[in-house]
């Protein structure tokens, strides 16, 4: 599985690996579907391409550098599976984030606290 990207000047069409050493999770999650899209999601925060595991949520990796798979890096990490938290966006600041928990309320996330 790979991302592809498209750039809109040039038209031209390259691909991003997805960084699945980085998901411990990801094995274990793996033996319930064939189709590894069905466990991970894309996302854009603050301008940065963002990946997570769709069923856990524990983890998210940002691209800080756009188009170099090294960049890839921890943006947040919980101690305990979340399941109904999905990240929406980044605040203006880049220091917190804002999930929808369980498609019916929001909550703000420290980065830089934990909280």
């Amino acid at each position: 599985m790979i991302i592809l990207t498209l750039d809109l000047a040039s038209e031209d069409i390259s691909e991003l690996p997805i960084p699945f050493h980085m998901f411990p999770d990801l094995i274990s999650l793996k033996s319930r579907t064939s189709d590894l899209a069905d466990l991970i999601s894309l996302v854009v925060m603050g301008g940065y391409l963002c990946i997570y595991l769709v069923e856990c949520r524990r983890k998210a990796l940002i691209m800080r550098e756009y188009g170099v798979a090294e960049s890839w890096t921890k943006f947040y990490s919980f101690d305990k599976w979340v399941y109904d938290y999905k990240p929406l966006m980044l605040s203006s600041c880049g220091k917190m984030v804002l999930f929808e928990e369980d498609s019916s309320h929001l909550a703000w996330y420290d980065l830089q606290n934990g909280t």
